[in-house]
């Protein structure tokens, strides 16, 4: 990767919205890990299913959350 290319994926990665890990706990005495990306008064949630986990949605995340 040459200085060029590295600045302009550094300075995509900045612009990108920051995700924080939330656990929260089941009535069944489990823990649920989740990714929150941004805030504000609403939001989405992407679950995920079979195969997958919740880095799946990390693309659509972000764009939600720049829209």
């Amino acid at each position: 990767m040459d200085r060029h290319q590295f600045v302009v994926n550094s300075v995509a990665a900045a612009a990108l919205p920051r995700k924080r890990p939330f656990p929260f706990p089941t009535e069944d005495r489990g823990v649920v890990y989740a990714n929150v990306y941004g805030e504000g008064d609403r939001g989405v949630v992407l679950a995920h299913r079979g195969r997958f986990n919740k880095e799946s949605w990390e693309k659509q995340a972000q764009t939600l959350t720049s829209a």
